[in-house]
Order: structure tokens, then sequence, then C-alpha cells
């Protein structure tokens, strides 16, 4: 028997349901997993698409592993929030039928499910899957992308999810702070299009311009003064939001555009 707050079996409940398969003709992603070992009890959920793991520590060192269907969630969800803080315990054991059955028990109620353990006996090893990815050597990434719906589903694991993706191709992993929540997304394929590709099509839209007297001067190139000189942009401006300009190779004499164009002017851009 095992032995957990029901305000944490509902927490991992929570962050773990939005990864769950929704296809109810694949029992096996159609489910939560539960798992008790080494101190820890995990709840998993994945649909291949995304996976993810929640945690929480245990004082009891019992092994046991169940599932939770898709179709006993509503009910176990309004349980767990019934019994609020309360311990709780977890039990597994066997109908005369020969179903599993998992059973809570807590603050005087009891709730057990029953499921044909058969129809859930081939989840993906999941963590040899995340450990194959964390033990990756880091590569560049230049470019990556993901399934844009996919995204919402990280909302409910936490209000603040760091993420890193080992090389081009592998899975975006996140983890929340707490260390009781992990996950991973695979990331959409870009073979279509470039990272160049990409920027080069907003070089003009995010080009800095700066306008002096109702003309506009581009920053992000060098302009040469009456003397032929070339000067450039620090990309500083003053209190006043006046771009700071400096002569290339002089660090310590800035002036503002307006300044510039005033005393060393006209300026005109160097190709």
């Amino acid at each position: 028997m095992t032995h957990v707050s029901a305000r944490d079996l509902h927490r991992m409940i929570t962050q773990v349901t939005p990864h769950m398969s929704d296809d109810d003709t694949l029992p096996v992603l159609n489910a939560i997993h539960l798992e008790a070992r080494n101190h820890d009890l995990t709840a998993v959920a994945t649909d291949r698409f995304t996976i993810a793991v929640a945690r929480t520590g245990l004082t009891d060192d019992i092994r046991w592993k169940a599932v939770i269907p898709a179709g006993d969630l509503p009910t176990i969800t309004a349980w767990l929030t019934a019994a609020e803080t309360t311990t709780i315990s977890i039990a597994t054991g066997t109908t005369e039928d020969g179903d599993t059955t998992l059973t809570l028990n807590g603050n005087g109620a009891s709730l057990r499910i029953a499921y044909p353990a058969g129809h859930y006996g081939r989840f993906p090893n999941w963590r040899n899957l995340i450990r194959n990815t964390l033990d990756s050597d880091p590569q560049p990434v230049p470019l990556s992308g993901v399934t844009a719906k996919l995204l919402d589903r990280w909302q409910h694991a936490d209000n603040h999810l760091a993420f890193f993706q080992v090389g081009p191709g592998k899975p975006l992993v996140f983890f929340n702070d707490g260390g009781d929540f992990m996950g991973m997304q695979m990331p959409a394929r870009n073979d279509h299009v470039t990272r160049t590709q990409l920027t080069d099509r907003w070089t003009s839209t995010l080009a800095r311009f700066a306008y002096f007297e109702g003309e506009g001067y581009n920053l992000d190139i060098q302009w040469a003064d009456k003397q032929g000189d070339p000067w450039e942009y620090t990309g500083r401006d003053n209190h006043m939001g006046e771009p700071l300009m400096r002569l290339v190779g002089i660090d310590d004499d800035d002036h503002t555009l307006g300044s510039l164009i005033a005393i060393f002017g006209p300026i005109s851009a160097i190709n």
C-alpha cells in the first residue's frame, strides 16, 4: 500500500492528462500510467507526439504499476478534489475475473476502478526514451520547429517551464523548477525552409530607421560624413530617444544623429 497526498496525485494527473492520446482504439495510450518504485510515484502519459512525466516522493518503498483509463479520469479527479489535502492510500489488486483493480482510500471514503490489464501492457519504455535524449551530446540547432497546437498542453504543467533541445530533429525537453514534472515534444520538420530564408523575409521590416528633419536614415548601414569618414549606429539611444552614432573605430565620442548631420554633414549611405 502506498501513501500519498491527494493534492499531489491530483496535481500529477492534471499535469500529464493533456498528453494522453484521445484514441480509444489504443487503450495503452488512452490512459495514465502510474508506477511506484525507488521512493517515487510517477504518472506518465503520451500520444507519441508529446510525453509528460509527473512525480512525487514516497516514504514507502513499494513497487507496483497501474493505469487510469481515460474513462475513469473524471471520477478519480473528482474524488481527489473532494479529498483535498488528505493523505490517501493506494492499493492494487485483482478481481475474480482477472481484471486489475486500483483502490484509493482516505478521509473515510473509498474508490475502486477495475480494468483488463492485458489492454495496457505494452506501454513505451519512457525511461529509456528520455534518458537517450538527455544523454545525447549537445549540438547546435540552427532552426527548429513546433506544432503550435501542441504547445497548449504545457500550460497545465506549471506557470514556468525551462526547455532545451540537444540537437537538430531531437525532442524539445521541458522541466519545471520544482523538479516534479518533465516532458518532451517532437519538433516539426523544416526541410522546406532554412533559417536564412526565414530571417531574410523580415530584413526590411525590422530595419532600424531614424528620422531627422523629415529624412529617413537606415541605422543598419554605415554613413559617410562630408569628409568621407564612416559612421555607424552604436545600438544605443540617448535619454530623448535619439540614436547615438560613432565614428567607426572610435568608441568614446558619440554624437546624436542630429548633431552628426549638423556638424559633419551632409551624410550619405555607404553601399
